[in-house]
């Protein structure tokens, strides 16, 4: 079907659909479906999207939740080994959630296409 078609720019797959969706029904309607039409034509995975982005907003409040504590030590003694453990833990932390975001996005699974290839056409 034209939701596995990977060939031609964007749009050449979104006319694609559109002319199969004509030759199946008989009065289809655009302003209805045309949703639809775009989430085929860019193979939206709402179930894969909705995963990976709670579980990178759940990753980025555990940093801030896990920081706090360090936060608190840092307010009680300034001076304090602690507060560096929590500078280099934050970083990392934070650093690995941004990195897991933007892969993500920038992947070729994100919205079911490759920006890097949408961006270059």
């Amino acid at each position: 079907g034209p939701e596995n078609d990977n060939s031609g720019p964007t749009t050449a797959r979104m006319e694609r659909i559109m002319s199969e969706y004509e030759r199946k029904y008989d009065n289809f309607d655009y302003k209805k479906n045309m949703l639809w039409i775009i989430l085929k034509t860019f193979k939206f995975n709402i179930m894969k999207v909705v995963f990976w982005g709670v579980l990178t907003e759940l990753i980025a409040v555990f940093n801030f939740w896990y920081s706090s504590f360090f936060v608190r030590w840092l307010q009680e003694d300034g001076e304090n080994y602690q507060g560096y453990l929590y500078a280099i833990s934050f970083a990392i932390l934070f650093y690995t959630t941004q990195v897991l975001r933007v892969n993500y996005f920038f992947s070729s699974n994100y919205l079911g296409i490759n920006l890097r290839k949408a961006i270059s056409c």
